[in-house]
């Protein structure tokens, strides 16, 4: 994609959480003293996948119609899987209120640490 100047992603733009890994190490060494229990763990906000992308891999995006991509999918196409097309299609913005109401908070954002908040 990058070399080719563009990433081509089924469409339409999706809202996603990410995880940047200086979140993630924070909430782990803090959660050493939360009650057991599962706790999502993300950046503050939810990002648009479409601006994600292009942030990290510095190419702009561009739109391949959702069933152009489902059909590559059925025939098989050793590029795109059922579950590679549902990870860009589908998306997943977590509640992290279980986590901030233990005094957590994510500090580090994809505008402010360049790629290294990556999916």
């Amino acid at each position: 994609m990058v070399r080719a100047g563009t990433a081509w992603l089924p469409g339409p733009d999706i809202r996603m959480s990410l995880t940047a890994v200086e979140n993630l190490a924070d909430a782990c060494l803090r959660a050493l003293t939360w009650p057991a229990g599962a706790y999502n763990i993300a950046d503050a906000t939810a990002y648009s996948r479409d601006a994600a992308v292009a942030a990290v891999l510095g190419v702009p995006v561009r739109h391949v119609p959702s069933a152009a991509a489902e059909a590559a999918v059925r025939l098989g196409s050793s590029l795109l899987t059922r579950y590679a097309l549902d990870q860009v299609t589908d998306g997943l913005v977590l509640d992290i209120g279980k986590a901030r109401s233990r005094g957590w908070t994510p500090t580090v954002s994809l505008s402010s640490s360049g790629s290294s908040a990556r999916p």
